[in-house]
């Protein structure tokens, strides 16, 4: 068996060069196929029929929400997908990108495309009446799990603030389903993410006497990364604006619907928590970039430097 196998390879190499030719260069590996998912932001179901075009070449999803590619599309190229009951998506071929998410237009809830437009991309600082849906998506740094209130001495001290800041901690657990918990403490961490949490009627926002609270953010870029809730007062600091405080600091803005929690105005009927269209909205919204614009777009995502932003809340 060894004398055969060392003879073929004797062939192999001799008869090209008896008949006068070159050693035949080998073919190129063909490149390898690429897929993308078409998903449902929502629940995650496959979005099947769904028309995907990447890099100008026009595709269809399967029945499992597959999109085959004839090979893989160099990174940064152009991929758009529209699909009935979705938001049109743009977005770029990243590195590692096998499966992407659709921003649902309704959803049970109540989730609708103008709900998105007002409580995700219509920023909270605005004045009142300005244009709808123009502003970038802002949320928490991706990969924070934990976040920290530190609360003074006289909130921790009062049953009623603490009860009311414990209670909106809980409700980011229960909004984003364990991804991202919410703790209330006296201690600043050592590392992390951290939000100072005061009762000051003499700061300088609070004198007006309209204002009840306002979150002060941190960003770098259109990433939260820490940032002060101040209440006005200590009565104030007993109610559920605690809890539309903490909103801010997932990134949510102000909806135009008065009862919801987000509303911007401490009304008779709001919410007294994150309804569930609120909640779903923060699990939509940590599934896309920092910077991504309405409908939903985060081809011009960029990194930019820190920056803060104040949302006063009536």
């Amino acid at each position: 068996m060894r004398f055969v196998t060392i003879a073929a390879l004797a062939g192999l190499v001799w008869l090209p060069a008896c008949g006068g030719g070159s050693p035949t260069t080998p073919a190129a590996p063909t490149p390898a196929p690429a897929s993308l998912t078409i998903v449902s932001a929502e629940t995650e179901a496959p979005v099947a029929g769904a028309s995907v075009t990447v890099a100008g070449r026009a595709l269809s999803s399967d029945a499992s929400g597959r999109v085959q590619l004839p090979e893989r599309p160099p990174t940064g190229a152009f991929v758009d997908v529209v699909a009935a009951g979705f938001l049109d998506r743009q977005t770029l071929f990243r590195s590692g990108t096998t499966q992407l998410s659709l921003w649902p237009r309704v959803a049970s809830s109540g989730l609708t495309e103008d709900f998105t437009a007002n409580v995700v991309y219509t920023s909270a600082s605005a004045p009142a009446g300005g244009p709808v849906g123009e502003s970038p998506l802002e949320r928490l740094r991706p990969g924070v799990a934990m976040a920290t209130l530190v609360a003074t001495p006289e909130i921790l001290g009062d049953r009623s603030a603490l009860r009311a800041l414990e209670d909106a901690a809980g409700q980011v657990g229960m909004a984003t389903q364990g991804a991202i918990a919410y703790v209330v403490s006296g201690a600043r961490p050592g590392a992390g993410t951290s939000f100072d949490v005061r009762v000051d009627p003499g700061d300088a926002l609070c004198r007006s006497g309209q204002t009840r609270a306002y979150f002060r953010g941190r960003f770098v870029g259109d990433e939260i990364i820490g940032g002060q809730i101040v209440f006005c007062s200590l009565s104030t600091a007993r109610t559920t604006t605690a809890a539309h405080e903490v909103g801010h600091s997932l990134g949510l803005q102000h909806s135009n619907a008065s009862r919801d929690l987000m509303f911007g105005t401490f009304v008779r009927g709001r919410a007294t928590s994150l309804t569930p269209r609120e909640g779903l909205t923060v699990r939509l919204m940590l599934q896309r970039r920092g910077g991504n614009r309405f409908p939903d777009n985060d081809r011009g995502v960029t990194v930019s430097g820190a920056r803060s932003r104040v949302t006063v809340c009536e």
